[in-house]
C-alpha cells in the first residue's frame, strides 16, 4: 500500500510540471481568426476565416504551400473575387506574472501587401509578390500588454483576386515552460506530509 502511495505521489508531482515548450499556437488553419472585410463591396462583413486549399476558387499556384505548419485562410475560400481588404485578427491572455518573459516569433505572408501588427502596433511590412515563401518576424517585447493581446494581419493593398493571409507563430512565456519554485516547494510538502500521515497510521 505504501509503495502504491508514493508511486502515486511521484505521478502527481510530474503532472504538475507544465511540458518543456508549452505556448499559445498562433498559426492560420490551427488558430481562430475573425476576419472584417474593409471592401466597397463587402464593407464590415465580418466571419470566421477559413482555410484555403489547392481546389478552392480563391488559390493561387505561386503561394507558398499549405503545411503542417501554417495553411492560408481566407474571408471566402469558394470564390476567387471576394476577398481584399481586410482585417485578420486572433487573441491571446497574458498575465501580469508572465508578461515580462513573453515572446512571439515566426513568418509570415499575405497576397498581396499588408501589415502584421500586435495590439496596433505595426510589426512587420510586406509588399505585393512576397507570397511565394514566409517570411520572418519577432514582435517587440514591449508591444504586450496585460490582458488581451490582440494579434493582426492587415491586407492593404488588393487586387480583390486571389487574396489570403498566412501565418506561423507561437507565443510563449517562462511561466508556460518551467514551473514556479514555490509551487514545487508547496506540492513537495504536501505529498511528504501525506506519506508520513500514511507511515504513522500504518505503525
Amino acid at each position: 500500500m505504501m509503495k502504491r502511495l508514493l508511486v502515486v505521489a511521484a505521478a502527481t508531482l510530474f503532472m504538475s510540471i507544465p511540458a518543456l515548450g508549452d505556448g499559445q499556437n498562433l498559426s492560420t488553419g490551427t488558430a481562430t481568426y475573425t476576419v472584417v472585410e474593409q471592401n466597397g463591396y463587402n464593407l464590415g462583413a465580418t466571419a470566421t476565416a477559413s482555410v484555403v486549399t489547392p481546389t478552392d476558387a480563391d488559390w493561387y499556384g505561386g503561394w507558398v504551400a499549405n503545411s503542417s505548419s501554417s495553411s492560408w485562410i481566407a474571408y471566402n475560400p469558394t470564390n476567387c473575387c471576394d476577398n481584399g481588404l481586410g482585417d485578420y485578427s486572433t487573441t491571446f491572455v497574458l498575465t501580469s506574472a508572465n508578461i515580462s518573459s513573453a515572446a512571439l516569433s515566426g513568418s509570415w505572408t499575405l497576397d498581396d501587401s499588408g501589415e502584421l501588427l500586435l495590439n496596433g502596433n505595426v510589426v512587420a511590412t510586406l509588399g505585393g509578390g512576397n507570397w511565394g515563401s514566409l517570411q520572418s518576424f519577432t514582435v517587440p517585447s514591449g508591444d504586450f500588454v496585460v490582458g488581451t493581446n490582440t494579434l493582426s494581419i492587415d491586407i492593404t493593398g488588393t487586387d480583390s483576386f486571389l487574396e489570403g493571409v498566412n501565418l506561423e507563430g507561437t507565443v510563449t512565456t517562462a511561466s508556460a515552460t518551467a514551473p514556479e519554485p514555490s509551487s514545487l516547494l508547496l506540492l513537495g510538502s504536501g505529498v511528504l506530509g501525506l506519506v508520513g500521515w500514511r507511515r504513522k497510521r500504518l505503525v
